[in-house]
């Protein structure tokens, strides 16, 4: 998931039957991608950065969502803290 703002108050997850300490960040997410895990659980999304100077300071946001399907929870999906990235 992607956005340009944090939201004001993190959303926990657990309200809606996610896992405990599952929140999410963003104001606004986009979803970006699908991937898969390979089989040490790594999953990596490639995104181009553009060489234009007028995304210089431009900053996003990005959060990963797991699914695991093989949870007891009704809402079967984890989150990754966020990542900040500012074009410099």
């Amino acid at each position: 998931l992607a956005d340009f703002a944090m939201a004001a108050v993190p959303v926990p997850l657990s309200l809606f039957g996610g896992a405990v300490g599952c929140l999410s960040y963003l104001q606004s997410p986009v979803t970006l991608g699908l991937v898969f895990g390979d089989a040490e659980g790594r999953a990596r999304i490639a995104l181009p950065l553009p060489s234009a100077p007028g995304l210089i300071g431009v900053s996003s946001l990005f959060q990963m969502v797991m699914f695991d399907p093989s949870s007891s929870l009704s809402l079967p999906y984890y989150t990754t803290n966020v990542l900040s990235i500012t074009i410099q």
